[in-house]
């Protein structure tokens, strides 16, 4: 994915970049929510997210609409958490582009918090895009599967290797949610076990117990177990 969308952005030549992914649909007046973006856009930003709708579902990201600031430590801590279509100024992002780690999907954490570490993002209400989860392409379909939670796992474990101290520093229990999230993703690629997490300080009593549940039920368990959680709303669904 990263390879894609870097080559199109190596290719685009104005002064604004937007990202339009397989599972993707721009909405009907994408381009006056577009034009009000770019009118509105402030000097010190680089990047504007912006969020999604989800057909039959309503909004990709979670609580109230937002528009504001969005700076690296509530980056780190996932203030304003879903799913956000970005808009880049060009030059930024053609110097820039995605870290690529060769996968099928986009580890965007990776990219937007060496981006947001460089300059605070801003977040505008405006919908320019239809997310389309449920998409046969999409990549976020079937998650749980072994070579895809394999991928999730790179992901996981190149964030903690670029960003984990910062995230660190800002909230601890931002990098245990990490952490947890990693070692999930290590059990649901076939590479996890009740002996690794045995030897696992770093979580947090209640994580670690989890987690030693969840290597006890086994991998088709625990993605059952984690989408049923999904469903119920306990933890959000998207981003």
């Amino acid at each position: 994915m990263c390879a894609a969308r870097n080559t199109g952005i190596a290719h685009s030549r104005r002064e604004y970049v937007t990202l339009l992914d397989a599972d993707d649909v721009f909405v009907e007046n994408w381009l006056d929510a577009f034009i009000r973006i770019t009118e509105d856009w402030r000097e010190d930003v680089r990047v504007c997210l912006t969020p999604c709708v989800i057909s039959g579902r309503g909004m990709s990201v979670s609580g109230r609409p937002f528009s504001g600031y969005y700076d690296a430590e509530a980056y780190a801590i996932e203030k304003y958490r879903g799913e956000y279509n970005p808009v880049f100024l060009g030059d930024y992002i053609r110097e820039r582009l995605y870290t690529d780690l060769g996968c099928k999907k986009s580890c965007g954490t990776l990219s937007y918090l060496r981006l947001v570490r460089e300059a605070p993002f801003w977040v505008s209400s405006q919908v320019m895009r239809e997310y389309r989860y449920s998409s046969p392409c999409s990549v976020s379909t079937n998650w749980a599967k072994q070579e895809k939670a394999k991928e999730s796992l790179l992901c996981c474990e190149s964030i903690i290797r670029a960003h984990g101290e910062f995230i660190r520093s800002v909230s601890v229990n931002a990098f245990e949610k990490l952490l947890f999230k990693t070692e999930l993703y290590r059990l649901l690629a076939g590479r996890g076990g009740v002996t690794r997490i045995l030897k696992q300080r770093q979580l947090s009593s209640w994580r670690w117990w989890l987690m030693i549940a969840f290597s006890l039920l086994g991998r088709s368990c625990t993605a059952a177990a984690v989408q049923l959680v999904k469903r119920s709303g306990l933890i959000h669904r998207y981003g």
